[in-house]
């Protein structure tokens, strides 16, 4: 148990270098890698399999790391389609350039329309509130610079508050 602390103490500021961002995944992949060193403390593990396994468990770190941080694939198929079908006939409700606002149901009609496989209603309102991308505000009803009218819509910020000035 010495060498695993021992390693622990080390290896915890490591994960910090390697810039991995999330507590968790930090001390879980530290803790593997005080394991592994207090395993070869114990073992003969050959010098070339020992630097393997921890490069090994740094990979996993920012795997893992990568993997917190991005949208379901749901969400990340639904700004695809978004993004694709915007640029063309414009999707986004809101009168400003900080937010955008959706409408479901026209975005459903309009990648049909363009022959795109969107995810279903039912999953986009499952999994849209976890959108990191581009971080979920509220479902509420918008005066549309596309139709001067109110249009219930799911608003959005247009990018991450990390990405905002003054964050």
């Amino acid at each position: 148990m010495k060498a695993f602390r021992e390693a622990y103490a080390r290896y915890e500021p490591a994960m910090i270098a390697l810039k991995v961002r999330h507590s968790r995944v930090r001390k879980c992949h530290a803790q593997l890698h005080a394991g592994l060193e207090a395993l070869a403390a114990i073992m003969k593990v050959p010098s070339h399999m020992l630097e393997e396994g921890h490069a090994h468990i740094d990979r996993m770190a920012l795997t893992r790391d990568a993997s917190i941080q991005s949208d379901h694939p749901v969400v990340s198929k639904f700004w695809e389609i978004f993004d694709y079908i915007d640029a063309g006939i414009g999707l986004n409700h809101a009168r400003t350039p900080d937010k955008v606002a959706v409408n479901l149901l026209q975005f459903e009609q309009e990648a049909r329309k363009a022959n795109l496989t969107a995810p279903s209603t039912d999953e986009l309102k499952k999994h849209l509130k976890s959108s990191r991308s581009r971080p979920f505000i509220d479902i509420r009803p918008v005066n549309s610079r596309l139709t001067e009218k109110a249009v219930h819509c799911w608003v959005f910020a247009s990018e991450p508050a990390s990405n905002r000035k003054g964050h």
